[in-house]
């Protein structure tokens, strides 16, 4: 029985693999962006930078100037230390990480 199963995901794997190996990364990552920023569409980031009419890579590069850990803080975080609720992600963020 054990052989039967672990020949069974054996095979799983496998298709999963092949079925990974034909895609494209590129676009994978394009997809992976855009649908990150229809989730944050509605906070306050997503609002100032006009999340609801990004509908590609350059779009959200227009969009979203680069910025430094201060700046952003200075933006966005700062003022509602320590409970961010819907600033830069939907939802209360218990914790920041860098």
């Amino acid at each position: 029985m054990r052989k039967l199963v672990n020949a069974g995901f054996h095979l799983h794997a496998r298709l999963r693999t092949s079925k990974v190996d034909s895609l494209n990364p590129r676009r994978v990552q394009e997809q992976g962006l855009l649908r990150l920023v229809r989730a944050a569409r509605a906070t306050r980031f997503g609002r100032d930078h006009g999340f609801d009419r990004v509908r590609s890579v350059a779009d959200y590069q227009k969009a979203v100037p680069l910025r430094t850990y201060e700046t952003l803080w200075n933006d966005y975080l700062r003022s509602s230390y320590p409970v961010f609720e819907n600033l830069t992600w939907p939802g209360r963020i218990p914790f920041l990480a860098l």
